[in-house]
């Protein structure tokens, strides 16, 4: 400006500050204009600064803007110092450094101590960390350097202080902070005693550093300045000159500051003043080198600006040496470099870690379980996998691959982690054929995991290479159940594990972190310390060492850190005791959290520490910085000295920061939280904050805090939310299946309705959500009737739309409904092919099995004509076109459809794939119904030993298998081996999907049925009953499967001679079908057969007859040939042949059986169990017609194939005994007979139970044929008979009239039966509850028979019955 003596300050009234600059540095936004903007500076260009001078006022500004103020905000002049020498934009190719420097910054602080208190403090417990995280988000290992303590007592004895001072220098290299105020330092001064301990100093560092020897005179401080800065080629470790000065900064403090803070003849004054008139002159010609020299220098800043002013050098500073736009090419660590230079390594342990890794798969042989890291709280289980895992990355070991999935306790849903990993393994395994629906089943997500697994272990094997699957964090998690219990043998997993007290032998594979021993805990003590250049004198290092609480590792590390940042020579030894004092990590936060308040509430005079840290741990997902300063009610300048403190003890999360480890959240829980009403206080500030932000910030945050403020209150306010159309889609699509049913869980009940979801325009991510937890307030049937509801509504119209609401149709049995909307969905667009599939399905359901073959067929053209030709989806398809098939009884067609797809799947995925499983089930199920039963046998045992080899023994695939398994020796006739199938298979089912579940009423049906076969009809019925109770809970007494229920217990009823009740069961059964599954349905026709075996029994031959045609007439079509449906052509035919056998119109009878004798050869075979049963038929008409070759020719075959299909001990072979017996007694030869029948007993005496009703039978004819010979042995027959009629059916059956007056007929008297067999007790109260069971079901419908036409009014019916409508 000249030489002109100018002031401003008269003119200056508002203080308002102008940025002087060219337009040239404005378009380079360096570091001092982007300042300027953040403050809201006016920014001008230097003709200002010309015209203010000329004019000696300040001019007008705005003519000279080149940027104005964004805000009506001012800064004051003083609080805006340029940085002299420092403009990172303009530095010399000399100046830069190395690119292949090692990524650390580690920064000497030089100043004198007792004057510079408050900047090292400053620097040390609130920019350091500040510049630590930015450091850390760019993998660059940062620390420091500050010798108020770190220099131990034996090495100042030793005179080697000045020696150390100039090593630490040359360690932090070319990083260098220097502060100068009023006082030069530690020096020899004109005027003063000799300081001989000064001397000896130099006189032991000048054997070191030579160059000393010229400066003798000189204080340490300006030895540190020399070396670092000012000629830092005197060092041998100095590369590059320039570069080490531009990187040292100078801070002179403005001396006026000292004047302001304290009075004259304060005592604490002197601390900040030179006494030396020697030392001044030193001090001034120092200061003025530096001014002279190019160095980075503040000159005249005070405490109120230098918190600002060294952000802003020090930010710039990394962001020249390490942009952030390399960072992420650098950040492929799993681990900072700071925790790596800080990690004592327990060499046991990595050991452990690594021969598991490392052991050969021949070594392995088979499956194995992963390895668990076990450890109490704070051992360090994840650090020590996470710098494993590192260690074994920079090994870069060729025959391997890594895949880590940390879980933080933000991400616990096991949906989210297992389809986070199977991301991470497509990508890197180039896996195209899996993704995991959505689902809350374990065992769903399990298999599926299984599934990846088997596939990458497929690819491994063929490249000899293995896979490492760590997931750090894994002891956060309630379970891990939804892992697979082992791995393929080419891949090891690990796993963190909390070490709960219990034996952990039992555990297969473990490694335990042991507690730290004296040793470890000083060698660790060392290694961190060694970071700061630090270390400890002996008294010291004895307290920490010898402290019992120290053996946790969390626990000594926080000790440290907080030595190294918050205390300095003058506390160590109090801030040492201070710490040790505590006895669990909890009280040592809580002691934290105490010196906090000291230094940051006095700051702010608030409560900002109480505040923060409590909103922190209520957080849900995290909080973001600017959420927790706006809810401080904090000044900037306060909030970042505090932030920075508070940020060393949090992670990231998806949302924001979190506390790091759970003691955090307990401390502040215990300090603040339990004898106060803070936490509410607090949760109503977060409210009302988030309720003034958009909901899209904040919605991974409000709602929980509605739901803790609902704790203490009720759960009107969070209703309300959950339930406002203008946040329902948001908060249904945004949170978790968790998060959500905890949320509604609370609420109590799902009160969302149609017109909620409609006015809130909910997306399809939100339907499906708000979908999902109906489910879990609500039966299928009634969530069927809401989902019908929302179908009609033309928001929701769509083909993502119709396909869940099929989803759940589908569920409830709503087939008709379910293929309306996909059909409908699908003439708009081409349909998906899992729109396509789910619509197979349906079809398959619905016995349109032409219908879904089109349909799968369809899919496997599309896929075979697609770019990506996906061979493992083709395959899929081609197993379910195998369903079909084997359900319309092609088993040849199914078969070789099943080989197909297992031909494919077993080249993509390996010939141990979980998927195979299916195959061999369904391939298991075409043998049960060939009657190949050992071939079954041999497909179910491949798919239990695959299952028993992927540890699934005890899940619910094991279980569902096991039941076919028992279906086939029931089919067998090994009744003992089927029930312990049955029981185990329900045992598993029971205890992997709960005792509700679905698949149990399945299983309790199938092995109802074989308690029903023995006749054990009391035992029978409690499993029915539960079957229907399940059923009905969990889809509704409309649902398909409770007319199978229903269609069974009527078997029984029929069974027991309870005719009439079931006719009722029967007739529920047929109408819950029609409904459902439509009168041309199979299952529809089979109740019409079964209620033509009720006529029969009655003798109500007519009534028989027109059930038996209506079920032909249901089931025949003419272009099926050799279907299923003609398959029940054919057994229909039989039954109607028995009623004109019954009728004695034998002509028609053998024509009719004849007819079904070719339909089931052509559709079997003539080798079938089905031919042997209408061969004993018409032998029986053959015997009534005394046409004895014949018949004597129809059971010779009968029993032929009888006895190469089930066996010997077969209750078919004691049936056609019974015959043969027959046979004879009609031919006279009652020796025979009675041979023939005493066999027949002997056979279903050791296959059934010995009160059966076939049984019975047996035994009426043997009395027959000896009451012609031999009366006390025919009344012994007759009254063995009774007994079993009696406890089986009651005294009102037609059977035990009918023997009791042939008992009468020998003059015999009939016996009163008083005791009672274990397995019958009861039957009379029995038979009441099973007719109970129905009554109010048909109760329901006998008032309504309109509504039975109409299928939705079925779901009107059941509403009304939950008290919906």
């Amino acid at each position: 400006l000249g030489s002109a003596p100018i002031s401003f300050s008269p003119y200056i009234t508002n203080k308002t500050t102008h940025y002087v600059t060219t337009q040239k540095e404005f378009d380079q936004q360096t570091t001092r204009v982007v300042n300027a903007q953040r403050k809201n500076i006016f920014i001008v260009v230097e003709s200002f600064l010309r015209d203010c001078v000329a004019s000696q006022s300040v001019v007008d500004a705005g003519p000279y803007l080149i940027s104005p103020p964004t805000a009506d905000t001012h800064v004051t002049a003083d609080s805006f110092v340029s940085i002299k020498g420092w403009n990172p934009s303009a530095l010399e190719s000399k100046q830069t450094l190395n690119p292949n420097r090692k990524r650390e910054i580690k920064i000497f602080i030089s100043s004198t101590f007792r004057d510079m208190k408050d900047e090292r403090s400053l620097l040390v417990s609130k920019i350091f960390p500040q510049l630590n995280a930015i450091c850390q988000q760019r993998n660059v290992a940062f620390s420091f350097v500050d010798l108020r303590w770190g220099i131990t007592e034996s090495n100042a004895k030793d005179d080697k202080a000045i020696l150390k001072c100039l090593e630490h220098v040359d360690e932090c290299r070319p990083y260098f902070i220097s502060f100068l105020g009023e006082r030069y330092g530690w020096s020899q001064n004109d005027g003063f005693s000799y300081d001989e301990k000064l001397a000896d100093s130099f006189k032991k560092a000048a054997q070191k550093f030579p160059w000393i020897n010229k400066y003798k005179d000189r204080s340490v401080s300006e030895l540190e300045i020399i070396y670092g800065a000012l000629h830092p080629e005197l060092s041998p470790l100095c590369k590059s000159p320039e570069a080490n000065r531009s990187r040292s900064f100078f801070f002179f403090r403005d001396p006026l500051s000292i004047t302001k803070r304290f009075e004259l003849g304060d005592p604490e004054r002197k601390n900040y003043e030179e006494d030396s008139s020697d030392a001044h002159r030193k001090l001034r010609e120092l200061k003025e080198t530096i001014r002279a020299r190019d160095l980075p220098l503040v000159d005249g800043y005070s405490l109120e600006n230098l918190h600002e002013l060294l952000l802003n050098c020090l930010t710039s500073m990394i962001d020249l040496d390490f942009p952030a736009d390399e960072a992420a090419a650098q950040c492929s660590s799993l681990v900072s470099r700071n925790e790596i230079s800080a990690y004592y390594r327990n060499e046991s342990v990595h050991k452990a870690l690594q021969t598991f890794a490392s052991s050969s798969t021949k070594q392995r042989k088979g499956l194995q379980p992963p390895i668990l890291v076990i450890g109490g709280e704070g051992s360090g289980k994840t650090t020590t996998l996470l710098h494993w895992l590192q260690e074994r990355l920079e090994s870069a070991i060729q025959d391997e691959r890594i895949v880590s999935n940390s879980i933080t306790e933000d991400s616990l849903c096991p949906h989210s982690i297992a389809n986070d990993l199977i991301e991470k393994l497509s990508e890197n395994f180039n896996l195209s054929a899996f993704s995991l629906p959505y689902t809350q089943d374990n065992d769903e997500i399990r298999t599926c995991l299984f599934g990846v697994f088997e596939a990458i272990d497929f690819q491994l094997k063929k490249l000899n290479k293995r896979l490492i699957v760590a997931l750090p964090g894994s002891h956060h998690l309630p379970s891990c159940s939804w892992l697979p219990e082992k791995f393929p043998d080419s891949i090891r997993v690990f796993l963190t594990c909390r070490d709960t007290g219990k034996n952990n032998s039992k555990k297969p594979n473990f490694v335990i972190l042991p507690a730290w021993r004296a040793s470890d805990k000083e060698s660790f003590i060392k290694l961190y310390l060694k970071l700061y250049s630090k270390k400890l004198d002996e008294r010291y290092m004895k307290l920490l060492v010898q402290n019992g609480a120290t053996a946790n590792p969390l626990y000594l590390k926080i000790v440290l850190d907080q030595l190294v940042h918050m205390s300095s020579f003058d506390n160590l030894s109090i801030s040492v005791s201070h710490y040790l004092s505590c006895k669990t990590i909890q009280e040592l936060f809580k002691c934290i959290f105490a010196d906090w308040e000291a230094t940051f509430n006095k700051t702010s005079g608030s409560n900002l520490v109480a505040d923060t840290i409590g909103i922190l741990s209520l957080s849900h997902a995290g909080l973001t910085e600017e959420e927790l300063f706006s809810l401080s009610g904090a000044s900037e300048n306060e909030w970042n000295s505090f932030f920075y403190t508070l940020k060393y003890f949090t992670i990231s999360s998806s949302r924001g920061l979190l506390f790091y480890h759970t003691s955090l959240t307990d401390a502040v829980q215990s300090r603040y939280f339990d004898e106060s009403n803070l936490r509410d206080e607090l949760l109503c500030k977060l409210a009302r904050y988030f309720e003034t932000v958009p909901l899209s910030t904040s919605i991974r945050e409000f709602p929980f805090v509605l739901l803790k403020l609902s704790e203490s209150t009720d759960s009107s306010r969070l209703r309300s939310f959950m339930t406002n159309p203008a946040s329902i889609s948001l908060v249904h699509e945004s949170l978790s299946h968790e998060e959500l049913l905890g949320i509604w869980s609370r609420i109590g009940d799902f009160v969302i309705t149609t017109s909620d979801m409609a006015v809130g325009n909910c997306t399809v991510g939100a339907v499906r959500a708000i979908l999902r937890i109906a489910e879990n307030f609500h039966s299928t049937a009634s969530l069927a009737l809401f989902v019908l509801e929302l179908s009609q509504r033309n928001q929701f119209r769509g083909t993502e739309y119709s396909f869940i609401f099929a989803y759940y149709l589908e569920k409830n049995g709503n087939y008709v409904e379910a293929a309306e909307l996909l059909e409908l969905a699908s003439q708009n667009s081409a349909p998906s092919l899992e729109v396509l599939s789910l619509l197979g399905a349906i079809k398959k359901k619905q016995g349109l099995y032409q219908e879904a073959s089109d349909i799968y067929n369809r899919c496997c053209d599309r896929i075979a004509t697609s770019e990506q030709k996906d061979r493992s989806a083709l395959a899929e398809f081609k197993l379910l076109l195998g369903d079909v098939e084997r359900k319309q009884e092609n088993y040849e067609n199914a078969l070789r459809l099943y080989d197909e797809a297992y031909g494919a799947l077993s080249t993509i995925l390996g010939e141990t794939h979980d998927k195979l499983v299916e195959i061999y089930r369904n391939i298991g199920l075409v043998y049960k119904k060939r009657c190949q039963y050992d071939k079954a046998k041999a497909e179910y045992a491949k798919a239990l030993h695959l299952l028993e080899m992927k540890g699934q023994g005890k899940r619910k695939r094991y279980g569902l298998v096991l039941t076919e398994v028992a279906d086939v020796y029931r089919k067998t006739s090994e009744f003992d081996t089927a029930r312990g199938c049955y029981e185990s298979a329900l045992r598993i089912i029971e205890e992997s999907c709960g005792k509700s579940h679905p698949e149990v009423a399945e299983i309790l049906n199938s092995y109802g049925i074989l308690l029903k076969k023995q006749g054990k009809y009391s035992e029978a019925l409690p499993l029915y009953q539960r079957s229907l109770n399940i059923i009905e809970q969990t889809f509704s007494h409309e649902h398909y499967k409770y007319a199978v229920c229903l269609n069974n217990i009527g078997d029984l009823q029929r069974k027991t001679g309870d005719f009439d009740a079931a006719i009722r069961s029967y007739t529920e059964a047929q109408q819950i079908f029609g409904i459902t599954l439509g009168e041309s349905h199979t299952e529809y026709a089979e109740v019409s057969n079964n209620i033509g075996l009720v006529y029969k029994k009655q003798g109500k031959y007519i009534d028989a007859q027109r059930e038996y045609e209506k079920a032909i007439r249901i089931v025949f079509d003419p272009h099926e040939r050799y279907s299923a449906v003609n398959i029940k052509i054919g057994l229909f035919l039989a039954n109607l042949a028995d009623v004109f056998r019954k009728e004695k119109n034998y002509a028609k009878a053998l024509t009719v059986y004849n007819q079904s004798q070719e339909i089931i050869t052509r559709c079997l075979g003539p080798e079938d169990i089905e031919i042997a049963d209408v061969r004993q038929n018409r032998a029986l008409v053959y015997i009534d017609q005394g046409e004895f070759e014949l018949a004597r020719e129809e059971l010779e075959i009968a029993s032929r194939i009888a006895l190469t299909s089930l066996g010997k001990n077969h209750p078919k072979i004691g049936y056609c005994l019974h015959k043969k017996g027959m046979l004879a007694a009609a031919t006279g030869d009652t020796k025979q007979a009675v041979t023939l029948l005493n066999k027949s007993l002997k056979v279903l005496y050791a296959a059934l139970d010995k009160y059966h009703p076939e049984v019975a039978d047996v035994l009426i004819t043997l009395g027959e044929v000896q009451s012609s010979s031999n009366s006390v042995q025919a009344l012994q027959s007759f009254r063995s008979a009774l007994e079993i009629i009696y406890f089986c059916f009651g005294t009102d059956h037609y059977k035990y009239v009918n023997v009791s007056d042939s008992i009468k007929s020998l003059g015999g008297s009939v016996p009163v039966f008083k005791r009672q067999v274990a397995s019958m007790k009861g039957k009379e109260d029995w038979r009441k509850v099973l007719n109970s069971l129905i009554a109010h079901n048909s109760a329901t419908r006998a008032d309504s028979k309109e509504t039975t036409r109409n299928p939705n009014a079925q779901l009107v019916l059941v509403a009304m019955a939950s008290g919906l409508i």
